[in-house]
């Protein structure tokens, strides 16, 4: 295993992420947003990269940002640097026992950890066997799921999961039962920069957040804020505005009003009042055209109405492939999605096909002379022998030749529209050549 997978899966670990063994590499709940299943992958790639996916959608920026990860720790060459401690914020239950620290490092990193009751601490929140090292309990890296009918090691204790809580909980229960304002922010950093920037004020507002940042929030955490005047504080970036879209939406009926606000300069909380600006002057996003475009991704529309015309689509596989648009081929790691995407396109190289794949409802409208496959996979040397598996399995090895592949480089997404197809298949040369 490279230093850069190693890398990656401590800090899975560390975040509670569950990364779990599998054929082709490992699977993890993705902290880029809130994930209940294994929706993040990871692989060794060529010279001990680290690969990177989440499979819901997350840019690789994104998950690296709530791993408190940088591009450059993807490499086997990332120079280590000393972290230290520079905070630890305190989250307590309701009568202000500790439940729970978040330890804040530079280079920035955030590692979860809970007091044992016979001192010491347990460095994870979630449910699972420990062992005891130098005084502190930590997780035992398995290779599948912690199970607690299996015992890993005979000196090894099982621990639940730890109760989640919004940060400074007694507070905001106060605030909320005083008819008070409550600021949820996105980071205990810029909530502790809201609670000091109003003296004066103290008492008629409380800022708060939730645990582990964008993308976690828990229907819990709503209950505590039933009759409340909610500002969500958005960091203004993608995920930060996603994530404040969706905690106003789960507030709705619970809270008696919700709105969104951001920086008037800078990032976030802390960088609008660090450049010397009032709470009051945050600025309102709900009127903003990036709130308006991202609320409106979704929309109900009526099929049988008035507006609706039905269009017969053309294929260019009947059934299956339309001859203008893009089609996904979507499953999790393992799931045969080359294999069986590779089968299709053996079938769409050689005309005359009646069939595809031996259904009668998938016929070939028309072959096709080369075919461009844009994957996410980076092992061009393992793409281009199942390929060449595939074809030969067929009974046609030399069609490995006439299918190109673009890939992903450094865990992103291949940015290609179809206008840039045709360009793309007048490169020649052997299969894993074109690598953009």
């Amino acid at each position: 295993m490279s230093p850069a997978v190693t890398r990656v899966l401590s800090a899975l670990d560390s975040h509670g992420c569950d990364p779990r063994k599998t054929k082709v590499g490992w699977e993890f709940r993705c902290p880029g947003h809130g994930d209940r299943k294994a929706s993040g992958s990871l692989a060794e790639g060529e010279g001990g990269r680290a690969l990177i996916q989440c499979f819901a959608g997350c840019a690789t920026e994104t998950v690296l940002n709530a791993l408190g990860l940088d591009f450059s720790d993807l490499f086997e060459e990332a120079k280590p640097q000393q972290r230290r401690e520079v905070c630890a914020y305190d989250y307590q239950d309701e009568h202000g026992r500790l439940l729970y620290q978040v330890l804040r490092y530079e280079p920035k990193a955030f590692v979860q950890r809970r007091p044992h009751p016979d001192g010491g601490w347990i460095w994870a929140l979630s449910a699972g066997w420990y062992e005891r090292r130098s005084g502190d309990w930590r997780r035992v890296k398995l290779k599948g799921p912690h199970k607690r009918e299996e015992k890993p090691l005979t000196d090894c204790l099982w621990f639940e999961e730890q109760r989640r809580v919004l940060y400074r909980l007694a507070e905001v229960i106060e605030t909320v039962r005083n008819g008070g304002l409550v600021y949820k922010c996105e980071g205990e950093k810029d909530s502790d920069a809201v609670n000091t920037a109003d003296p004066d004020r103290a008492g008629a507002f409380i800022a708060t957040t939730n645990p582990g940042g964008a993308g976690k929030w828990k229907p819990e955490y709503g209950e505590v804020l039933r009759g409340a005047r909610v500002c969500i504080v958005a960091d203004k970036d993608e995920a930060g505005r996603r994530d404040a879209l969706e905690i106003r939406d789960r507030l709705r009926g619970i809270a008696s009003s919700v709105e969104i606000r951001e920086a008037a300069t800078g990032k976030d909380a802390a960088d609008h009042l660090a450049a010397g600006h009032t709470l009051e002057e945050l600025r309102l996003v709900d009127s903003c055209k990036e709130a308006t475009a991202a609320s409106a991704i979704y929309q109900i529309v009526d099929l049988h109405g008035a507006d609706v015309v039905p269009v017969k689509p053309k294929f260019r596989v009947k059934n299956f492939i339309r001859k203008v648009g893009l089609g996904l081929a979507w499953a999790q790691p393992g799931g045969y999605k080359t294999s069986l995407t590779l089968r299709m396109v053996h079938e769409l190289l050689i005309p005359g096909r009646t069939q595809l794949l031996g259904h009668p409802d998938l016929g070939i409208v028309e072959a096709f002379g080369r075919v461009l496959m844009i994957t996410t996979e980076e092992n061009t040397g393992e793409l281009r022998y199942v390929t060449d598996a595939v074809m030969r399995g067929l009974g046609n090895p030399t069609l490995a030749g006439q299918v190109y592949h673009l890939f992903a480089v450094a865990g992103g997404r291949p940015r290609v529209t179809l206008d840039d197809v045709p360009a793309l298949l007048e490169t020649r040369g052997p299969i894993d050549s074109v690598v953009l």
